[in-house]
């Protein structure tokens, strides 16, 4: 079996007033991000690239 390699991101607005969250470490800024699931873009990053990594496909919102 091959090396297999998958590469992910998520991209959300900042959010004015909201608290930033990333692996579960704090940042002390005035500005989080915005989202309908919280933002959660490293869970969505790890996700994507697992997927990938594994060739079978995307993680997509609704799930099809």
């Amino acid at each position: 079996m091959g090396l297999r390699v998958g590469i992910g991101y998520d991209i959300h607005r900042r959010g004015q007033g909201r608290l930033l969250v990333l692996g579960g470490v704090r940042f002390q800024i005035d500005w989080g991000l915005e989202g309908h699931s919280d933002a959660v873009v490293l869970s969505h990053a790890i996700g994507v690239a697992l997927l990938a990594g594994v060739e079978v496909g995307d993680l997509r919102w609704p799930l099809a």
